[in-house]
């Protein structure tokens, strides 16, 4: 599960469905807002939409990373809560109180503004950043290792064009 402020995202294979009504129970909602099905993996997800200053369009999550528009599909607030959501995450799979996360970026001009914003979230949650300032992402997932990090995130949006970033 991962849970952003403005919204929660809850993967589960079909056998697990109980998941998704029991948390629906607890969080006193009839049902989840949208849904996906992903290879064989459902995707729940709910908005709770308590923050207008926080923009992120569902539709940039992929399986692997996750990818917009910016500044139009994605703000500055809405990345720091995608840090949030990530940190809290490793966390939780980690169970460490402050695990070690390696964070780069790439050459895109507006890159490092996301990747502080995202190195916000991070913090929030929780987690220690290893910044490895602009990067590109073989260096990042060399790092992770080296490094010996729990995590790793890197701002780019790979082969797309200006205009596009992402996580991953």
């Amino acid at each position: 599960m991962l849970c952003l402020n403005n919204f929660i995202i809850l993967i589960v294979q079909p056998k697990q469905e109980n998941i998704v009504w029991t948390f629906n129970k607890i969080n006193r909602k009839k049902k989840a807002v949208n849904y996906c099905l992903l290879n064989e993996w459902h995707i729940y997800y709910w908005f709770l939409m308590s923050d207008s200053s926080v923009h992120i369009n569902h539709n940039g999550f992929r399986e692997y990373d996750a990818r917009w528009l910016y500044p139009e599909d994605i703000n500055l607030n809405g990345v720091k809560d995608l840090g949030h959501g990530f940190g809290t995450q490793i966390i939780s799979q980690t169970n460490k109180s402050n695990p070690r996360v390696v964070v780069g970026y790439d050459y895109r001009s507006y890159s490092e503004e996301i990747k502080n914003s995202l190195t916000e979230g991070l913090i929030a949650a929780g987690c220690h950043v290893e910044d490895l300032g602009l990067s590109l992402s073989p260096m990042a997932y060399f790092a992770q290792f080296k490094l010996n990090a729990d995590g790793v995130a890197m701002v780019t949006a790979s082969h797309n064009e200006n205009g596009w970033t992402g996580v991953k």
